[in-house]
């Protein structure tokens, strides 16, 4: 089966693109009319592994191969190129060699650093979801929320009584579960600009850049209470899921216009009952760190129940979790930063101008080459 699923899909792709792929990879061989030597050099790709002229166990080795490679060409060409872009990189700066006349690599890759925000390290790592590091935050959180989300299921009758809107003793466990999960993996954000925080009983709505999973533990650093928008699969997630929806976040099917509906109609009565939000304009995460275009519906939420704006930068998440990531893949060689800018009224301001004005404030904390256009 995996052989005819390799040879189907080898009939349907050209000699250069095999050569190309094969050259990715890292493959120096010769390359002939063989159909033995070109099944190696696809088993090579995907397992990286040499083939043995072993019968039974090189059959084997190169049906496995040619199978996965039948899904993995299924990629987008934009991210194939990108893989075999990081996979060069990472070829030539292990040879360590100049040529002659030209300046240190290095400095051009420092350059660049400081002007995007974005090390060669990321950059090197785009293939890598999850690593040691990775597996350890994943354990420490889950060992977090295990006895603080006994203590929400022991809260809940008394949460449904004195407090079914807001359930503000659920968003002091959700601010505590997040700081414990960082600062127990020696992750501790730095926060900027707190004069420019209003009092802890005004509502708020707080809009913020998005580059990474990890935002949302940093925003816990605020040291106010609020609610997110989040997508509605989420909520399915055992335990954290669970927590989400008891602790009534808001969740919206991104797809369905009705729901977005709905999901605005709800943030507007929520922010009239005195609940903050905190919502990412860009509507998702920005997959190289630069700034994205933001969506109109969070200003126009905030004009419409006539609450303050607040502009947060986040910068340095992205380094430690990529877009890409499940799990933060290294600790920070510089500490995450989170920016408090001064609040914006919504009164006297059209919604191009919030607009505006809160993605200047965003973008001044960002290195020059994340700002956008």
């Amino acid at each position: 089966m995996y052989l005819a699923l390799g040879s189907k899909l080898q009939s349907h792709m050209s000699r250069s693109k095999l050569c190309g792929f094969v050259h990715a990879s890292g493959y120096r061989g010769g390359f002939s009319s063989d159909s033995n030597t070109t099944q190696t050099l696809w088993a090579r790709y995907i397992c990286s592994v040499p083939v043995t002229d072993a019968k039974p166990f090189g059959v084997v080795v190169v049906g496995i191969g040619r199978a996965f490679v039948a899904a993995s060409v299924r990629l987008p060409v934009q991210r194939r190129r990108r893989l075999q872009c990081c996979r060069l990189d990472t070829r030539m700066r292990s040879t360590a060699t100049t040529s002659p006349g030209s300046d240190d690599p290095t400095e051009e890759t420092r350059s660049k650093e400081k002007e995007t925000g974005v090390s060669a390290w990321a950059e090197r790592q785009h293939r890598t979801r999850i690593n040691l590091v990775g597996v350890f935050f994943l354990l420490v959180t889950f060992a977090w929320s295990l006895p603080l989300f006994i203590i929400m299921l022991i809260l809940y009758p008394f949460v449904l009584i004195l407090d079914p809107y807001r359930a503000r003793v659920y968003d002091w466990i959700a601010m505590l579960w997040m700081r414990l999960s960082m600062l127990s993996t020696g992750i501790h954000p730095r926060v900027v600009g707190t004069e420019n925080l209003l009092p802890p009983d005004a509502t708020v709505l707080y809009v913020c850049n998005h580059n990474s999973y990890l935002d949302i533990y940093t925003v816990a650093f605020l040291g106010r209470f609020f609610k997110f928008v989040s997508k509605r699969s989420i909520f399915a997630i055992p335990i954290i899921g669970w927590a989400m929806g008891m602790a009534r976040q808001i969740g919206i099917e991104r797809d369905s216009r009705r729901d977005q509906l709905r999901v605005f109609r709800e943030m507007v009565s929520r922010l009239e009952h005195g609940v903050s939000l905190l919502l990412f304009p860009e509507g998702t995460r920005s997959k190289d760190g630069t700034l994205r275009a933001f969506k109109q519906g969070p200003f126009r939420v905030a004009k419409q129940a006539g609450v303050p704006i607040v502009p947060l930068t986040i910068t340095g998440t992205a380094e430690v979790m990529p877009p890409w990531a499940l799990a933060p893949l290294r600790w920070p060689k510089q500490r995450i930063t989170l920016t408090i800018h001064p609040a914006i009224q919504t009164a006297d301001h059209s919604v191009t101008d919030l607009i505006e004005a809160a993605r200047t404030a965003i973008a001044s904390a960002l290195p020059p080459g994340l700002c956008g256009r």
